[in-house]
């Protein structure tokens, strides 16, 4: 009795969750096609300058409740999610609806960002705009909660966790970089065309960036599933670590330097002023470091057992000649 009320406790969260981030989605989206709109007020509104948006948005909402409830309709009825592979059944992962997602966001902020100037407007100014960028952090990390119940393996779901928390950082500090395109200080000198496209383009691989790791995790929890069917005598190797890795090697070199450099530059060429984001940048210099550190000993250890980790060919175990 008390596994079925956790059982129907856990679904109802897990409902509650998916609900909750189509009406965030929904919420940015709405904001920023009404943004998109009101900028292109001065000139001659056309369908494609605005209201586009609208229905494309409304597409991806239906695209993302679909996806979800085929993957609920599949974890009920015990079919494996992660055993799928024709692009269909890769629909309801995660992975392929933050890429919808981050492609549709990046042609909006591109669209407005290109502006030289922000409009000092009640609800339509940098303000307003920096907090609805900000809530693409919260978007991934309901998303990511959204799908975690409806895959079976336990490090998928852990590891979606991991992931959903650090891009969420990374999304707040590309929405802080976005803002500097719009200079809050009187005396600030507006910063060159160059500087704007440099920013729009980083910020840009920021946005889709995600949908590596998540692929990675796709990839890699099919993979466990192909190999706990075999059920080898082999020494387990645990891949999961890999997915740290790949994410923190490819916001390291792709969001952490470019953006500490963009930063740097901008106040010594225009003087404004540096956000905390540009010590967050520092530290996780400081952190590549100390893991590079850390992980030399565990990395050597590893290599050294899978020197004398026996082979497994043709039914044949062959033990490596050192």
């Amino acid at each position: 009795m008390a596994l079925g009320k956790e059982n129907k406790r856990s679904i109802a969260v897990d409902i509650l969750v998916k609900i909750l981030c189509i009406l965030v989605f929904s919420g940015q989206a709405m904001f920023l096609d009404q943004f998109i709109i009101h900028i292109n007020s001065a000139e001659t509104v056309t369908f494609k300058k605005g209201y586009v948006w609208v229905i494309v948005d409304g597409l991806m909402a239906i695209c993302w409740t679909i996806a979800f409830i085929i993957a609920r309709v599949r974890r009920e009825h015990g079919g494996p999610l992660i055993r799928q592979r024709d692009l269909i059944k890769e629909f309801p992962y995660a992975y392929i609806s933050w890429l919808m997602y981050s492609g549709v966001l990046v042609a909006k902020l591109t669209t407005i960002y290109s502006r030289q100037t922000a409009e000092e407007h009640v609800l339509f100014n940098r303000h307003m705009l920096k907090i609805t960028v900000s809530l693409t952090a919260a978007i991934y990390i309901l998303l990511s909660y959204s799908h975690e119940k409806d895959i079976t393996h336990s490090e998928y779901r852990e590891q979606m966790r991991n992931v959903g928390q650090s891009v969420g950082v990374a999304i707040l500090d590309t929405a802080d970089l976005m803002d500097l395109m719009y200079p809050s200080d009187d005396d600030a000198e507006p910063i060159s065309h160059t500087l704007r496209t440099a920013i729009l383009a980083f910020a840009a691989i920021c946005l889709i960036l995600p949908v590596i790791p998540l692929l990675t995790l796709r990839i890699i929890a099919g993979k466990q599933m192909a190999v706990k069917r075999r059920k080898s005598n082999l020494e387990k190797v645990d891949p999961w670590k890999r997915v740290y890795v790949v994410k923190f090697v490819l916001y390291l070199l792709l969001i952490d330097i470019p953006f500490f450099a963009i930063r740097f530059h901008i106040w010594l060429q225009t003087g404004q002023s540096l956000s905390v984001f540009f010590t967050k940048n520092i530290l996780m210099f400081l952190k590549a470091f100390l893991d590079v550190l850390n992980s030399c000993p565990t990395w050597a250890k590893d290599l050294k057992k899978k020197r004398e980790r026996p082979l497994l060919e043709l039914g044949v175990v062959v033990t490596l000649n050192r």
